[in-house]
């Protein structure tokens, strides 16, 4: 190795650093020094700037070897010591390595300093590398222990523990919206609405945490697509007026599911359309549904479908719609915040359905939601 060196020097005297520097000069290195003779000095100097490595006269009068090897190992820096001595002395050669100096040079040969510290500096650099990694895989450990023991914590927390307020939440909320928003300031109304986004945004992390624990939130249930789109419409009724977008919908079916996480994915899937929307174009969404026999709509049970077609008159990019109509996810379109179009497909499938897209034929985009719909009671049968 050459070029910049930054060696810490403890020593008396500015005539046994000259030839230490031109030593290192005339080897390739680019040599930054700082001399130092008492211990707090050294403590200073390492504690003000990096180093490479320390070279230290082990016979210095008043500050000794073994003195500056003992603050070097306090500062906990992980740096090449090379101890430097006047006198051949094997024992001392012996006592210095034994006390932790990384070689032991003599001041007649400091070409063999200019080997030590080409061999030490990298040395030292991958311990101080192999620490750190050491370290943060310590701290990962410790965060997957401290994940472990809140969701252990969440599993004592019954699903309806967390939803029930929760569902009151978007409940009132929605009551507030329905009877009194041509009332309400537009600053109360931006903030109620506010509300209402972050209960559905954590309705969803909760939805997350406990699929991955094999956990289901509360099915059993149906919601009125109608009713839930229009629901997001009233919600996103500013943004809608601002972009002027027209929603247009024929009759929508009850299906399997829950109203408010409906809500919330019409609203999610209407957001991000119309970030994609065109300047100076007024977007069209039109939602209409049809009833599929079972069997068909890709399934392989018998169960009955329902098909929710989504045509928009804004055509998409076309690396998007590559990435869109390919499985086994659609892009992540979070261009100003938000959530994602993909958790859109990621709802539509805990509903027990599928969600897909392609080009429509007049120029824009088809998107395809196929949901189950309510098992009929099977017919009794008459005994004579």
């Amino acid at each position: 190795m050459n070029g910049t060196v930054r060696v810490l020097i403890v020593g008396d005297a500015q005539d046994d650093v000259a030839p230490l520097v031109r030593m290192l000069s005339k080897n390739g290195f680019s040599p930054h020094y700082r001399l130092v003779d008492r211990g707090a000095d050294m403590a200073s100097a390492l504690s003000d700037e990096p180093w490479d490595a320390v070279v230290a006269d082990w016979h210095l009068s008043g500050f000794p070897g073994e003195k500056s090897l003992s603050v070097l190992k306090g500062s906990g820096q992980n740096l090449p010591y090379i101890a430097l001595s006047d006198l051949l002395d094997v024992e001392t050669a012996v006592e210095a390595i034994k006390s932790g100096a990384d070689d032991f040079v003599l001041k007649s040969n400091l070409l063999r300093l200019v080997s030590a510290l080409q061999r030490e500096i990298p040395l030292a650099r991958e311990r101080r590398r192999a620490k750190r990694e050491q370290e943060r895989t310590a701290r990962r450990a410790n965060d997957r222990h401290k994940s472990a023991r809140q969701l252990g914590a969440l599993e004592e927390v019954s699903t309806q523990d967390i939803l029930v307020p929760l569902r009151k939440i978007l409940t009132f909320t929605d009551r507030v919206l329905s009877l009194c928003e041509e009332h309400l300031p537009p600053q109360a109304l931006n903030y109620l609405i506010r509300v209402r986004s972050s209960a559905l945004a954590l309705r969803d992390v909760l939805d997350r945490i406990f699929a991955a624990q094999g956990r289901e939130m509360e099915h059993g249930r149906t919601v009125d697509l109608r009713r839930a789109l229009s629901e997001a419409v009233q919600g996103l009724k500013e943004v809608l007026e601002e972009n002027d977008a027209t929603v247009l919908h024929k009759s929508l079916p009850v299906v399997p599911g829950d109203h408010a996480r409906m809500v919330g994915m019409f609203q999610t899937f209407l957001e991000n359309l119309l970030k994609l929307k065109e300047a100076k174009r007024s977007p069209v969404l039109c939602f209409h549904a049809e009833v599929l026999p079972p069997g068909k709509g890709g399934k392989k049970s018998r169960e009955r479908l329902c098909r929710i077609l989504v045509e928009q008159d804004t055509p998409l990019p076309e690396d998007f719609l590559k990435q869109l109509c390919a499985p086994p996810r659609l892009p992540t379109l979070k261009q100003a915040g938000g959530t994602p179009l993909s958790a859109c497909k990621d709802l539509v499938e805990s509903h027990g359905g599928k969600m897909s897209a392609k080009p429509s034929k007049k120029g824009g985009c088809e998107f395809t939601f196929l949901l189950p719909l309510p098992i009929k009671p099977a017919a009794k049968s008459s005994r004579t």
